[in-house]
């Protein structure tokens, strides 16, 4: 199992009805069709997220983070989430689409509220400032499109590569669920780091220039009206938005020690501290044994005697205040491993917000029944 978080370089909203408008260090990212009856003089008010992830830290991960195994066969996973601050007129069912942008951008300093508007960065018509670097609007390369009905500009994009076929990916909303995003970019990673190597086009490498995250055109080009908010680099919450790295990168060899086979059992964790720096990596270690372990004749206390938990057994940690998951149960991705020691699990805490307390849940079957155990560890990290 592993998880490995990335935080943003950069990200923005850019908007049909305010077209050189930058928004780079506003603390939200929209992503909207609204009624444009309530700006002046506007004909539509689309809005769409662009969000960057450092390719200097995406190649890092893979080239030095990743076993060998998950690099060369690249059997990994790889997931663009943002973290929900609000949702008007969703309907029962939606989808958010990302796409890989073509072109690079300039953040810039402006937010939504700034009078006189910010102009020194990305906005509808322009990829840097106003007046100039606009994004293209015709003559687009192999794999790459725009579109909007009338207004001009809105982001240039790819739509495929000459070997990754999910470059476009979407998340499809229904009813009652949650409206945060969670959405597969694994091909686009792919392809970012292909391209981070020096490899020629023709490999499907592209320069990461970052995603784009927009409604789809049946929603944008029409009266149907919903928007969505998030929090961006700049908020001052625990919900900045990342870029979920996995990869299997789990080991399970139990030599001569049995696995848990017997309920009720108690797990206590090894050695742990109360408090962990970021940037660290940590192992967590595990006790696992019976809570009334069967008698037996020997000279030291049958307390001692570890086992294991079965293969099939998973992490998730949540924030301690909020409850918030931060990384949730996953078959392939939180497995807990076991060596000649004890069943352990490792945590890279560059992920998680410093400042911050987080709770371990286990997840394990035994004996025909799944357990959600919350073993008390709780731990802190710091900067």
């Amino acid at each position: 199992m592993a998880v490995y978080k990335i935080f943003p370089e950069k990200d923005s909203t850019i908007y049909t009805a305010y077209p050189a408008m930058n928004t780079g260090r506003d603390e939200i990212l929209e992503i909207a069709n609204l009624n444009p009856n309530d700006v002046p003089n506007a004909s539509e008010d689309v809005r769409r997220a662009l969000v960057k992830f450092s390719t200097s830290d995406i190649a890092s991960v893979i080239n030095d983070t990743f076993t060998a195994a998950a690099r060369v066969s690249q059997s990994y996973s790889a997931s663009l989430r943002l973290f929900t601050a609000d949702a008007t007129a969703i309907p029962l069912d939606y989808n958010i689409e990302a796409y890989p942008i073509s072109e690079s951008y300039s953040m810039g300093t402006g937010k939504f509220l700034d009078s006189p508007q910010v102009t020194d960065g990305v906005s509808w018509t322009y990829r840097t400032n106003s007046g100039s670097g606009a994004w293209i609007t015709s003559g687009y390369s192999q794999w790459t499109t725009a579109s909007f009905s009338t207004a001009t500009g809105g982001g240039v994009w790819y739509t495929g590569s000459s070997v990754f076929s999910n470059i476009e990916t979407t998340q499809s909303f229904v009813y009652n669920d949650d409206t945060d995003v969670n959405i597969d970019v694994t091909d686009a990673i792919k392809s970012f780091y292909t391209a981070s190597l020096g490899a020629p086009t023709s490999s499907g490498a592209i320069t990461n220039e970052g995603f784009i995250l927009k409604l789809p055109d049946s929603v944008e080009y029409s009266s149907t009206y919903m928007g969505l908010k998030f929090f961006s680099l700049d908020t001052h919450t625990i919900y900045p938005p990342c870029l979920e790295l996995k990869w299997d990168d789990t080991v399970y060899s139990t030599g001569s020690m049995s696995t848990i086979s017997q309920t009720p059992f108690v797990i206590t964790f090894k050695a742990n501290q109360p408090e962990y720096t970021q940037g660290s990596i940590q192992r967590f270690r595990l006790n696992v044994r019976p809570q009334f372990p069967t008698r037996t004749f020997q000279t030291s206390s049958v307390y001692l005697n570890n086992t294991y938990l079965p293969e099939e057994s998973f992490y998730q940690i949540r924030d301690l205040d909020t409850g918030e998951i931060i990384i949730d149960f996953d078959t392939t991705f939180t497995k807990i491993s076991a060596d000649s020691t004890s069943s352990y699990f490792d945590v890279f805490m560059n992920g998680l917000q410093p400042e911050r307390y987080y709770n371990v849940y286990i997840k394990t079957t035994i004996d025909g029944s799944t357990f959600v155990l919350n073993e008390g560890l709780t731990f802190k990290v710091s900067l």
